[in-house]
């Protein structure tokens, strides 16, 4: 709470004084027994501390978490509302148009000529120069062998047509890209997974660079990703019509072969004179390889459609799968904003079950808080609205987030990498440090407006209590007032006064000593106010006090009292264990209780020499427990009626011996008043003398058989002639019972 060996002491530590009883050194001295025995200790210390501060921690965590929230809300919606921030609600956008947009498509490598192969989508069917566009592909190769078969002086004339479709049928059948048209697809369906997820890659990639720079948010990218999975369902949907469209039962291509035939036919027909005057064959050449590009593109691009048919749902599948890690990620931003606004929720409150708090004046706290909730509210709601500043600061933390996953810029990277607590981690601290440069920043620009952060507390109380002294001395007064130690004390236990025990009202004796001790902040800007502030703390105090420095905390008063030179048996508490303990012992019949709460001994039976634990409290006696002592010390004539040589008035007397000399002692006017009436000290002066002389003359059997049956006589003699249902006469039985228990006679 406070760091003691920063504070300036006027001349001493009182503190450290008091704690090692230097002040309030009679405590050393334990509480005795009536007759004089160490009992008690009193070297029990209690402190109680309050504080008034300006909760500067707590104003700059406001403000972190205040700027936390919006920058998650930007990661995750990334919809700014002028006058609020950025706010949780997604920003409207047309993204089923756009997963269907020429450029986007082309960009993801989802057109049909991607899907179907006509192009390359892995990096070496990219790279690979001898790929060409389906329809490229057969538009270049059929005209260069309708140009071969002309030129070739080997062919015959009327063999050129065949010799034509001989080898658009080798290309179609075996060259294409190297082995055929059936064969290549066959081929590249075995890298179907691959593709897959290069589609997905590029995809992942483009939108996680769009998120990395802040122009779309982890729920814009969330909602294109369904509508590109809803298009994808809709593209796998019409590939059947698709496919059927170049299938050989499709009017375009009933119609093409009609005219394959046809151009067949004519070619039989021609004569010498068409050939080679004419040149008619040429015309039908041309017309037949138009044909043929058009029937190979056909089929080439129906086998790409049964490509893409296995494609898409495989691409579907990875899309679903970067949906989900999407979806991790904004959960877990979600969840983490909850915590942010929970947080800032929890601070600068004024507000306690639902009503409005003076929250400088709410004295039930440890820490009083001296400031106003609603300014640094108002504070941290116009750093909120500077759109530059959270734009700023939101960026900044994308780029720190990002770090963490080096090169693997990928959602899936950042679920793995980006644990919650790290998330939240890199957000705080990020944001702590922007809270403070843009506090600066805003105090530089609008000096007029009061600080939130770096706050003095003696330059806050100067505005409020200054020019009021009674204002300010009535709340020193009610902040002492609700300064106490933790620890209460039950007054009557304070107060109790008897040999042995020390009265508490003389402080010469240091009970319940307490002091009180000021640590104030340094305000050289007006000194004279900060003792005008310490001496009505003092002035409040009924306690020893002293005003003591603290130069590093500018923005706290501590109030620390410590009370010392008390026994346990003062603590309010201890009354409460004191019944437990005895109801426990008191419900077991068996005395288990006693063994399990000492762990040594037995109920009834003396702790060995040494080990004998005392009562808490001060020591007090039954008649019951007493009359057997009385008895016994009767019986050995310590105990005698004797008149007063002073006034001849009949007394008993307690009489021991000294150096051979006896030495009496008044102890009462009446045996059975002294009895039902037992003064500690009396008690143990007895029990102390009866002890002696048990351990000494009468250890042996035979004597205490031969002291019984003395004090059998005196009880005979007091009850002779009463009933015995008479008091007296139970009372004397009773007492005669325990004697025998005290002398053994048991055995």
């Amino acid at each position: 709470i406070i760091e003691i060996q920063k504070i300036r002491w006027d001349v001493t530590n009182t503190l450290l004084r008091q704690e090692t009883f230097e002040v309030g050194s009679q405590a050393r001295l334990p509480e005795f027994s009536p007759s004089g025995q160490p009992r008690r200790a009193r070297t029990f210390l209690s402190f109680g501390v309050k504080q008034i501060a300006y909760p500067e921690i707590e104003v700059r965590e406001y403000l972190t978490y205040e700027f936390a929230n919006q920058a998650s809300l930007q990661l995750r919606f990334n919809k700014w509302i002028d006058g609020r921030g950025y706010v949780d609600e997604a920003v409207n956008q047309p993204f089923h148009e756009f997963v269907k947009a020429k450029s986007t498509l082309e960009s993801w490598y989802l057109t049909a000529e991607r899907l179907s192969l006509s192009e390359g989508i892995l990096d070496d069917e990219v790279n690979n120069k001898s790929w060409r566009p389906i329809a490229e592909f057969w538009k270049n190769v059929i005209p260069q062998y309708v140009n071969l078969v002309i030129g070739s002086d080997n062919t015959d004339a009327m063999k050129m047509l065949p010799e034509l479709t001989k080898r658009c049928d080798e290309v179609y059948t075996e060259t294409y890209r190297g082995q055929g048209v059936q064969s290549f697809y066959e081929m590249k369906r075995r890298d179907i997974g691959a593709q897959s997820r290069e589609i997905r890659s590029r995809i992942e990639r483009a939108l996680f660079e769009e998120w990395k720079n802040g122009s779309k948010s982890m729920m814009d990218i969330s909602r294109l990703l369904a509508a590109l999975l809803e298009f994808l369902e809709e593209r796998i949907k019409g590939l059947d019509d698709r496919i059927a469209k170049v299938g050989e039962e499709s009017e375009s291509v009933k119609l093409n072969e009609s005219a394959i035939t046809k151009n067949r036919e004519e070619w039989t027909k021609l004569g010498v004179l068409s050939r080679l005057i004419l040149g008619k064959h040429k015309n039908i050449l041309s017309a037949q390889a138009e044909c043929f590009i058009t029937r190979y593109t056909i089929r080439t691009r129906a086998e790409g459609l049964r490509f893409t048919k296995q494609l898409l749902p495989t691409v579907k599948e990875e899309i679903s799968r970067l949906a989900s890690e999407v979806s991790k990620c904004s959960a877990m931003i979600a969840d983490a904003t909850k915590d942010f606004r929970a947080a800032i929720d929890s601070r600068c409150q004024s507000a306690i079950d639902g009503k409005d708090t003076d929250v400088k004046r709410d004295f039930s706290r440890q820490v009083v808080r001296f400031y106003e909730p609603q300014a640094v509210r108002d504070f941290g709601q116009v750093l909120i609205t500077d759109i530059a500043e959270q734009r700023r600061q939101a960026g900044k933390i994308r780029t720190e987030l990002t770090k963490l996953l080096g090169d693997n810029q990928t959602f899936a990277a950042f679920n793995n990498r980006v644990t919650k607590g790290k998330f939240v981690d890199v957000i705080e601290s990020n944001c702590e440090q922007s809270v403070i440069e843009a506090h600066e920043e805003h105090v530089a620009r609008y000096p007029d407006r009061g600080r939130v952060l770096n706050v003095s507390l003696m330059e806050l109380m100067r505005k409020d209590f200054e020019g009021d002294a009674q204002r300010l001395r009535l709340y020193a007064r009610d902040a002492i007032s609700m300064s106490s130690n933790y620890l209460k004390l039950d007054e009557q236990q304070v107060g109790v006064v008897q040999d042995g025990i020390p009265a508490a009202n003389n402080p010469e004796n240091a009970v319940c000593l307490s002091m009180l001790t000021i640590v104030a902040p340094e305000f050289p800007e007006a000194p004279e106010f900060r003792d005008q502030v310490g001496k009505a703390f003092v002035d409040a105090s009924k306690a020893s006090t002293q005003v003591v420095t603290n130069p590093d905390r500018a923005q706290e008063v501590t109030l620390i009292n410590i009370t010392s030179g008390f026994s346990a048996r003062m603590v309010a508490v201890v009354k409460f264990l004191r019944e437990k303990y005895d109801a426990r012992l008191r419900d077991s019949k068996s005395g288990q209780a006693f063994t399990e709460l000492h762990l040594e001994g037995a109920l009834g039976a003396p702790l060995a020499d040494g080990q004998i634990i005392f009562s808490l409290y001060p020591e007090s006696y039954k008649p019951a427990d007493f009359r057997p002592w009385v008895l016994l010390a009767e019986s050995l004539s310590l105990v005698a009626s004797k008149p007063d040589t002073a006034t001849g008035v009949q007394k008993f007397w307690l009489t021991t011996s000294r150096d051979g000399y006896d030495k009496d002692e008044e102890i009462g006017t009446s045996m059975e008043h002294m009895i039902q009436n037992p003064n500690p000290r009396t008690v143990e002066l007895i029990k102390a003398q009866v002890e002696e002389r048990l351990q000494g003359d009468f250890l042996h059997t035979s004597k205490r058989d031969e002291l019984l049956t003395r004090v059998r006589n005196c009880v005979n003699e007091r009850i002779s002639g009463l009933a015995s249902n008479h008091p007296l006469y139970i009372d004397q039985r009773e007492g005669f019972s325990k004697v025998k228990e005290l002398l053994g006679a048991e055995r």
